[in-house]
């Protein structure tokens, strides 16, 4: 979730704009409470997390056939899981 806030605070407007590669550290009490990125670097993380769900579930799906292909029903894995 991307919350939105106004770049007219006088706080934030002495940042910005950020350079693609610049990232802001904001702490609070001397720990890390957030991170500033620019959007060009936002764009990227949010395609490459994307990419990342997307093989993790193509991932799944494989594994899941494979198991069905090898008669591995859930009765079967709770058996397995209740033993170990």
């Amino acid at each position: 979730m991307t919350r939105h806030v106004s770049a007219n605070d006088e706080k934030l407007s002495s940042l910005l704009p950020l350079k693609k590669d610049e990232t802001v550290l904001v702490e609070q009490d001397g720990k890390p409470v957030a991170v500033i990125i620019s959007p060009e670097a936002f764009g990227l993380y949010s395609h490459d997390r994307e990419q990342r769900i997307e093989a993790l579930l193509a991932l799944r799906d494989r594994m899941s056939d494979e198991a069905q292909r090898n008669g591995l029903t859930e009765e079967k894995l709770a058996e397995i899981l209740a033993d170990g």
